[in-house]
């Protein structure tokens, strides 16, 4: 464990930056969650929340559930909606703050961190407050569920999977 920590500290301080250490480098990507049906998340519009659909593809606007991740502060990134140029953004570091959209200059800074098997933690930098599902908030017709951000509890929902495009 201490060979690996000192190794990720080589290639930061080499200048390598923590994105390449991790095997997510900037770029355009679509990103789910193996709870919520496999689905990509979506955007349903500017100033939206993140949404994880629980059932069938809902996109609305093509494009909508593609991402463009840019270096962002402390080695993370800004993450960017191709449809709609809306940044990814948390208001508040309360748990349970959904994450929503808005403008370049209102972008949050995620990082995005191996958790192993192909699947990642997201999470604001520097703080311990992950991406994770939010309870349902549309039972019917499917279950679809925010994206909100919680302290670490090692549960599923808090996995990502990035697919680059």
């Amino acid at each position: 464990m201490f060979s690996k920590a000192l190794s990720l500290c080589a290639l930061v301080l080499s200048g390598v930056g923590c994105a390449a250490a991790q095997g997510i480098s900037p770029g355009r990507y679509t990103m789910h969650t193996s709870v919520q049906n496999n689905q990509n998340v979506e955007l349903r519009g500017p100033g939206k929340n993140l949404i994880a659909p629980g059932g069938a593809p809902t996109l609305m606007v093509p494009s909508s559930d593609q991402w463009d991740l840019a270096p962002g502060q402390s080695g993370g990134f800004t993450m960017q909606n191709v449809a709609f140029g809306s940044f990814l953004k948390v208001d508040s570091n309360d748990p349970g703050t959904p994450v929503t959209s808005g403008t370049q200059d209102q972008a949050t800074s995620f990082a995005v961190t191996s958790a192993g098997s192909g699947q990642f933690h997201v999470n604001v930098v520097a703080q311990d407050l992950l991406w994770a599902l939010g309870p349902i908030t549309r039972p019917i017709p499917v279950p679809d569920s925010p994206v909100v951000v919680q302290p670490a509890n090692g549960g599923q929902g808090q996995l990502w999977q990035f697919t680059r495009i």
